[in-house]
């Protein structure tokens, strides 16, 4: 009997606690959206810069493949204007070893294209273009990488 009496006083404010859940479960519910739909942007906008600077690369490859070293110069500013514009957002939002990967290979792609070594320039653009693929698929919002 005590228990039911229990039990009726518990009921009798069943409003305001589950006015309380329900605004905690709401909460959550939403915030969990928000979430995902910014792991989604988030992640839209990493693939949309990575291909932004794949196609300069394409292109530096090209050029430094015909030995045309007029054209990789205005490619290769091209390509680290791009970069600078990303790197700065990309300091904010990814691992700090991947950004200063790319930079390097930058800077050490620039001195191979100052003397015209086409061998180790090209292996420089294969190691940038591997290493934006890298973070593109790192980034990317996808099952492997939950788990």
């Amino acid at each position: 009997m005590r228990f039911c009496h229990l039990s009726e006083n518990f009921m009798s404010k069943k409003n305001i606690y589950r006015g309380g859940t329900m605004k905690v479960v709401v909460f959550t519910i939403v915030l969990l959206i928000l979430f995902f739909v910014g792991s989604l942007l988030f992640s839209q906008y990493v693939n949309n810069s990575c291909q932004s600077l794949l196609k300069p690369i394409d292109a530096l490859t090209d050029a430094i493949t015909a030995e045309n070293w007029d054209k990789t110069e205005t490619t290769y500013k091209e390509l680290r204007n791009i970069w600078e514009e990303n790197e700065r957002i990309w300091a904010y939002l990814l691992d700090h070893y991947d950004s200063d990967r790319v930079s390097l290979t930058l800077d050490k792609l620039q001195q191979y294209l100052l003397v015209q070594d086409r061998n180790l320039a090209l292996s420089e653009v294969t190691e940038l273009k591997f290493t934006i693929n890298l973070i593109a698929n790192k980034e990317s919002f996808s099952l492997d990488n939950l788990f």
